[in-house]
């Protein structure tokens, strides 16, 4: 786990401090805000090891974890901090969601019913919880671990949640996505409020900016912005995979982070934009990617179309051709 110092406003510029060095792969993130207890604030990463790591803002891996929290028998998929910090909730592969107390490293509930993977979690407030799990349902458990009910509406998986702000356009409560390419807004008691349409594959992150525009990440190469239920900007990233997307609260910014290894930041304030070697080498590589992807891409599957199938769990395709040879990409 990485974690990134603005050392130069102008132009921008990163310096990066490993914190958490792991024996295998992290894929869920979460950082509670400052508290009096935690004036920094504190962040959690979970993976493959099954072990959820509690560190402080700019301690390095050297440092101690401020808690090791074993509990899971598979994959950690989600995580997601308490408003106050005093709660963690993870849910993994292994189809559990546990409730821990921070300060005493202890679970203090699980939240029980799911049969398949939990890719989502949102703690909506001191009392609601939500979980997103591969069964294709939304659940909403008290914080304690009452079941309240079971929401239905997705066709596959969803995988993300993001809060939504009283007074937004929306009228909903909060937003999911998933394999289904919508985002979906709700209603607190589970009752669809609308839906956004744009994405063309796998959304895997969403997130609401200050002003009330959703943001969110997908499979299909995009960050998407969405304003009073239509998508009004379109961010191609030059990487196959946008796994997570994020708004700064402050500056209004987004980040994203792709499977080209790669964290970009995109601000509307023109005093914080990269400079021109930066934006040109970003556009070029956008432009030779979009290339590629729209030529070669497309032709394939129009001359193929009745044999190509699809795996987006290993981000491969594949075509039999005349003779059994096989095309994949």
């Amino acid at each position: 786990m990485r974690q990134w110092s603005l050392t130069s406003p102008q132009p921008p510029s990163y310096d990066d401090t490993i914190s958490v060095q792991a024996s295998d792969w992290f894929n869920a993130l979460a950082f509670a805000q400052p508290s009096e207890k935690h004036p920094n604030g504190l962040i959690a990463a979970g993976g493959k090891e099954t072990i959820v790591y509690v560190k402080e803002p700019g301690t390095t891996s050297d440092s101690d974890p401020y808690r090791i929290l074993p509990r899971h028998a598979h994959t950690i998929s989600a995580l997601a901090f308490s408003e106050d910090g005093s709660k963690l909730i993870s849910g993994g592969w292994d189809s559990q969601v546990f409730v821990w107390d921070v300060e005493a490293g202890d679970v203090v509930a699980e939240l029980t019913g799911h049969t398949m993977t939990v890719w989502g979690i949102l703690i909506y407030d001191h009392k609601f919880v939500f979980t997103a799990c591969a069964d294709k349902n939304i659940r909403m458990f008290d914080i304690n671990g009452k079941l309240l009910r079971t929401i239905e509406g997705h066709t596959d998986v969803p995988r993300c949640f993001c809060k939504i702000p009283q007074g937004h356009w929306s009228g909903a409560a909060f937003a999911s996505a998933g394999n289904d390419e919508i985002i979906r807004l709700w209603s607190l008691d589970g009752a669809p409020m609308g839906e956004l349409h744009g994405h063309e594959a796998y959304i895997y992150s969403i997130a609401i900016l200050r002003n009330g525009d959703i943001v969110s990440s997908g499979e299909d190469r995009t960050v998407r912005v969405f304003r009073d239920g239509q998508c009004i900007q379109t961010i191609t990233h030059p990487a196959i995979s946008i796994w997570s997307v994020a708004a700064c609260p402050e500056t209004g910014d987004i980040v994203s982070g792709a499977s080209d290894k790669t964290i970009r930041v995109f601000s509307r304030d023109p005093e914080r934009h990269a400079d021109a070697e930066v934006s040109v080498t970003y556009n070029d590589t956008e432009t030779a990617n979009a290339n590629f992807a729209s030529t070669d891409h497309q032709i394939f599957r129009r001359e193929h179309q009745d044999v190509c199938y699809s795996s987006r769990d290993s981000q491969s395709k594949h075509a039999f051709q005349e003779g059994g040879a096989t095309r994949s990409w």
